[in-house]
């Protein structure tokens, strides 16, 4: 979780935001987020980072997110493709 709250609910921030535990559990994910990727405010979409990720995101996801964060508590400028609830990338 954030923390610190932003000036802002988390809900009503104008970008996505999500957060994870050290094994890729999702803790949260904001309003904005589940609203681009298709998904209702209560509902399930996941239990794990991987599950919102496309197949070649799912892939890489370990070396460029969950390698560097577990080394040196960072992954910096990390692009990977989201997936929606109707599959689209």
């Amino acid at each position: 979780m954030l923390p610190t709250l932003p000036p802002s609910s988390p809900r009503d921030l104008p970008c996505g935001l999500l957060s994870f535990d050290d094994g890729g559990l999702l803790l949260s994910l904001n309003g904005r987020l589940r609203e681009w990727l298709g998904w209702g405010p209560d509902e399930p979409v996941g239990a794990l980072l991987t599950d919102l990720l496309s197949p070649p995101s799912r892939l890489v996801c370990p070396d460029v997110v969950f390698d560097p964060l577990h080394r040196t508590g960072r992954a910096d400028e990390v692009e990977l493709t989201l997936r929606t609830r109707a599959g689209v990338d």
